[in-house]
C-alpha cells in the first residue's frame, strides 16, 4: 500500500498489525489459556496489539532500519524525528501451564521513516491491521520526485497508450536502465540532451537474497520462541 506524493510529502508511517487471539480490551485478555493483550486505542475491540515474540536487537538488530518501535501500539509520545534510538525494547515473555508472563512488552506498533515508499500488507479473515500515513505540504522548491515501473506489456487493452495500465498478468522487468535528461539548446540551435541522472529498476530477487550494509539479510525470520508453545509465531519485517 502506498499514499500519493503528488500534493503532500510523507512525514512518517504508523503501522500496527494484529497478533491474533483476544483483542485489546477483551475480557479474555490474560485469562489462563489465552495470550495477554495490548491496551491500545487504535486496536481496542479490533486487534491484539501485544507482541509476544519480537524481532531481536542483540546480537544482531533485525528491526526495520530507522523505524521507531513502540511499547504501546498508539505510539503516544513517539516521533520519527527522535530516531530509531528512541525505540522501546523487545518483548521478553514466557508461557507455563497456559499462563504467559512478560518482563518487558512491546506492541505491534511502529513508525516507519518518511522515505518508506510503500507498506506490504497481508490480511486474514478476522484480523485487522492499521496503516496511517503522516502528510505535510511540500516546502517551496520541494517535490515528490519521479517514480514509476517498467512492465512487460504483453497486452494492450487501450489504443491510446496514455490510458495504459499494468494488467495483473504482466510482470515487472528488473534491471532496466532509466536515464533522466535535461533538454537544452546546442550551439547549432538544435535540441541537446544532457544526462542528469541514471538508475535501474529494482529486482525482487535482489531484495530477499541481498544484505544490508551491516551484513544483516534484507529479509529474515527469527523463528518461533521455544518458550511460548502454541502461541508461538514467526514475525518478519
Amino acid at each position: 500500500m502506498e499514499a500519493d506524493t503528488t500534493r503532500y510529502k510523507t512525514t512518517g508511517i504508523h503501522t500496527v498489525y494484529d497478533t491474533g487471539g483476544p483483542v485489546d480490551g477483551s475480557a479474555s485478555c490474560g485469562v489462563p489459556g489465552y495470550p495477554p493483550c495490548g491496551t491500545s486505542t487504535i486496536g481496542k475491540n479490533l486487534a491484539n496489539t501485544l507482541e509476544l515474540v519480537s524481532l531481536p536487537t542483540s546480537p544482531t538488530n533485525l528491526r526495520v532500519p530507522g523505524a521507531v518501535y513502540c511499547k504501546g501500539a498508539d505510539c503516544a509520545g513517539k516521533s520519527i524525528q527522535s530516531g530509531a534510538g528512541s525505540s522501546d525494547p523487545p518483548s521478553n515473555c514466557t508461557t507455563s501451564s497456559g499462563i504467559t508472563t512478560c518482563s518487558t512488552t512491546l506492541s505491534t506498533g511502529r513508525i516507519d521513516t518518511p522515505w518508506t515508499p510503500a507498506e506490504g500488507w497481508q490480511g486474514f479473515t478476522g484480523q485487522n491491521n492499521f496503516i496511517e500515513f503522516g502528510k505535510a505540504p511540500f516546502a517551496p522548491g520541494e517535490n515528490g520526485g519521479i517514480r514509476g515501473h517498467v512492465i512487460y506489456a504483453s497486452t494492450r487493452p487501450f489504443d491510446d497508450p496514455i490510458l495504459l495500465v499494468q494488467t495483473q498478468w504482466e510482470p515487472l522487468v528488473p534491471h532496466v536502465t532509466i536515464n533522466l535528461y535535461q533538454e537544452g539548446t546546442a550551439p547549432d540551435g538544435t535540441q541537446s540532451l544532457t544526462l542528469v541522472d541514471t538508475t535501474q529498476t529494482s529486482s525482487w530477487d535482489d531484495c530477499p537474497q541481498g544484505f544490508r550494509s551491516d551484513s544483516v539479510p534484507n529479509m529474515n525470520c527469527p523463528g518461533q520462541s521455544t518458550g511460548i508453545s502454541s502461541t508461538s509465531r514467526c514475525t518478519t519485517r
